[in-house]
């Protein structure tokens, strides 16, 4: 155990490009494919999937994953049935907890770390045929390594359209759609597309987990970003803010999951669910820049950086990494594809 624990402590967090033995999918079938022995390359306990389908018509996906722990694979967990055009059956599944670990909406929580995953999809297709563009695993143990500070990106705020999730239907429970919403935005202007001025209504009814009740649900929101063609979208955990100035130092913004109080310099309410907020740049002495999207007036907040750590740490560095197919990401030491 002492060894576990040892290795688990070196550990940064990893997302890995899951490859299907077929990505194309015609029109009017049903195909199962298993991809075993994905390695993340890291004692992961938490572990996320995510996935773009393009073009979405009627098209379905479920995703599963199993996981090699000790000698043996756990039982099959269902991450998702996922589709873009039928919200009623778009869901995650409750209920799924065993001796190995249990499904929490979106992430599977071991309680035993594991290295390799069998992943398995389902995809079905309608009227029109559907490529699974990309499909990833991110793991991540919890325990992330100390930086040396960075002064990178540091005085860059990116011009993100700012949105409120108050001033729309369902408001109290729509931070994630919003700030899928805003990055989008971000790019329909940078890149001058006009079907990526979406507004957040419709992307809360893209991203709407029927099980979860919310639009809360991590890949379902990279999933909807993803569907856009030209565009890659999925979640992972960082290592630190380093990674985060890393990335908006380039013109990349970043929704991070943060806990809303913490954020605020408040105790942790035990009642809150996580809060989602996008991460535009940096000022000079370091401390984050948002677009928060909990505010009527005044989106654009700056946040204490040790606040803003400690609150961002509630969800293991969780992240969407949404932008154009054409960007280069920042050089990457595992926690971002390349």
């Amino acid at each position: 155990m002492i060894l576990v624990g040892a290795l688990l402590m070196a550990a940064i967090p990893r997302v890995v490009e899951v490859v299907p033995p077929q990505r194309w999918f015609p029109a009017g079938s049903s195909v199962e494919q298993v991809i075993p022995d994905v390695d993340l390359g890291i004692d992961a306990k938490e572990v996320i999937a995510s996935w773009n389908v393009q073009p979405t018509i009627d098209a379905k996906i479920k995703v599963e994953v199993c996981a090699h722990v000790l000698d043996r694979k756990t039982s099959w967990y269902t991450m998702a049935d996922w589709n873009l055009h039928e919200a009623a059956t778009r869901t995650t599944v409750n209920g799924q907890k065993d001796d190995d670990g249990k499904v929490s909406t979106d992430t599977l929580v071991l309680n035993r770390p594991a290295r390799k995953f069998d992943v398995r999809i389902t995809v079905t297709t309608g009227a029109a045929g559907a490529e699974v563009s990309l499909l990833t695993l991110a793991g991540s143990n919890g325990i992330n390594p100390e930086p040396a500070p960075s002064r990178v990106g540091l005085g860059k705020v990116i011009e993100v359209p700012q949105k409120c999730q108050g001033n729309y239907p369902k408001g109290n429970v729509i931070c994630s759609p919003t700030s899928t919403t805003m990055i989008l935005n971000h790019w329909s202007i940078i890149l001058n597309r006009m079907d990526l001025n979406v507004d957040v209504p419709e992307t809360t009814e893209a991203v709407w987990d029927a099980a979860y009740n919310g639009g809360g649900n991590w890949p379902f929101n990279t999933a909807f970003a993803g569907s856009f063609q030209g565009l890659r979208a999925y979640v992972t955990r960082l290592s630190s803010i380093n990674d985060l100035q890393e990335w908006t130092s380039r013109g990349f913004p970043v929704a991070c999951s943060v806990a809303s109080s913490v954020l605020y310099g408040k105790m942790l309410d035990p009642k809150e669910q996580g809060h989602l907020v996008v991460l535009v740049g940096f000022a000079e002495n370091g401390d984050p820049i948002f677009n928060d999207p909990a505010w009527k007036s005044g989106v654009r907040k700056t946040f204490k950086r040790a606040d803003f750590d400690k609150a961002w740490n509630h969800s293991d560095h969780t992240v969407y990494l949404i932008y154009p197919k054409s960007t280069t990401p920042p050089p990457t030491q595992g926690s971002w594809l390349p």
